[in-house]
């Protein structure tokens, strides 16, 4: 299923009774990225890190009375790429609205997968690392396991503008 495969109802929870606490379901974590892109934020650079529930205030969690009384919002964390930011919302999924909408400067987001298969390409396609694989007797590039984990990001020492990238065969 993609994202316009989707089709909204007015409530992606209509007629589903959560304790305000529960997991966001597979329905409601499609359905705030889709608030999201279909709204005036969304772009085709930006990409979904995290989607969670935002928890409701204690109240509605402590005198859980009526389930239909409780909106469901997802807190969702994005990066934009062409923008070099990471923005955080809160979207209502009972109202299909997005409440809040924050850029935080000078972030990072977590790895995503696709940033990984994308190093993995560059490496494979590094005429210094064939050359090394060579020396080393390897001429079946696809043989090469290339392990593209983060080692962790500590702070602006760590950016990779301030420092070399490591990459060990």
């Amino acid at each position: 299923m993609t994202m316009e495969d989707i089709a909204l109802s007015a409530d992606p929870t209509a007629g589903v009774h959560h304790y305000p606490l529960d997991p966001l379901s597979g329905a409601e974590i499609e359905a705030a990225a889709a608030i999201i892109m279909a709204s005036e934020y969304g772009t085709p650079t930006l990409k979904f890190v995290m989607i969670q529930l935002a928890e409701p205030a204690k109240t509605a969690s402590l005198t859980f009375d009526d389930p239909a009384g409780t909106p469901r919002c997802a807190f969702v964390t994005m990066y934009d790429a062409a923008a070099k930011m990471i923005y955080e919302a809160v979207v209502d999924l009972t109202a299909s609205l997005i409440e809040s909408w924050k850029p935080v400067p000078g972030r990072f987001p977590s790895y995503l997968v696709e940033h990984m298969t994308g190093v993995e390409e560059k490496v494979r396609e590094d005429p210094r690392w064939q050359e090394g694989m060579r020396k080393r007797g390897v001429t079946d590039f696809s043989l090469a396991m290339i392990d593209p984990w983060p080692a962790g990001y500590y702070g602006a020492q760590d950016h990779y503008d301030n420092s070399a990238l490591i990459c060990r065969p």
